[in-house]
């Protein structure tokens, strides 16, 4: 019983590494790239045991995408819990990304639309609907704050700020040797904020956004 026991958490400890290193390897080296060949060489393990863990790339890479979304829960709830205001939630996810995007291949989110789109449709289906609810008490919360414009449509300037976003890795409209990812963001995320900030937000804006010790 016991040994049997141990030898789950065994196979459970395996299947965790593999999931961690591997997200790492997609985000770093991106997605077409990588065959599962390679991914078993990077892990040190053979072949043979990593598919015994995950049929396919793909079941893989959904076990990558659910280990990341985990993550994002996680410092979602960290940001929120350090922040005084809307825009100070903003500006913290602002900075984690810039730290963050340097470790992303460029071609990432492309080869996942494009090579595995069933997967991406499907997820981002599910990130639609929980973004959704998560954009609606978050902009409450600004407005309560008197940070965001009360009288603001608040379902078309999350559709906005979302399309802006899914531009932002379109490679063909912002070539990755010509635009920095975070300058991208960093634009986005200005003209956002100041169509939806109060006078009091813009106050915000200027001193985290472009205070250089910010």
């Amino acid at each position: 019983m016991v040994c049997a026991l141990n030898e789950r958490v065994s196979e459970m400890e395996i299947t965790n590494r593999i999931v961690e290193v591997s997200s790492s390897l997609f985000l770093k080296k991106g997605i077409r790239g990588l065959t599962m060949g390679d991914l078993a060489k990077e892990l040190g393990i053979s072949k043979r045991t990593l598919y015994e863990h995950f049929k396919n790339k793909e079941q893989l890479l959904e076990a990558c995408l659910d280990f990341w979304e985990t993550e994002k829960q996680r410092v979602d709830i960290e940001i929120a819990s350090s922040s005084s205001n809307p825009v100070e939630v903003v500006h913290k996810h602002f900075q984690y990304a810039v730290r963050v995007l340097p470790n992303v291949h460029s071609n990432f989110f492309v080869d996942l639309k494009r090579h595995y789109s069933g997967l991406w449709r499907s997820r981002y289906r599910l990130m639609e609907r929980e973004r959704t609810n998560q954009v609606a008490h978050f902009f409450e919360f600004g407005i309560r704050e008197g940070y965001f414009r009360p009288e603001m449509n608040q379902e078309i300037a999350a559709k906005l700020f979302f399309a802006q976003v899914e531009v932002l890795h379109d490679n063909d409209v912002f070539a990755p040797e010509r635009f920095s990812k975070a300058d991208v963001i960093l634009e986005i995320l200005i003209i956002f904020l100041r169509g939806i900030c109060t006078e009091k937000g813009i106050v915000e804006i200027n001193r985290l956004f472009y205070n250089t010790n910010s």
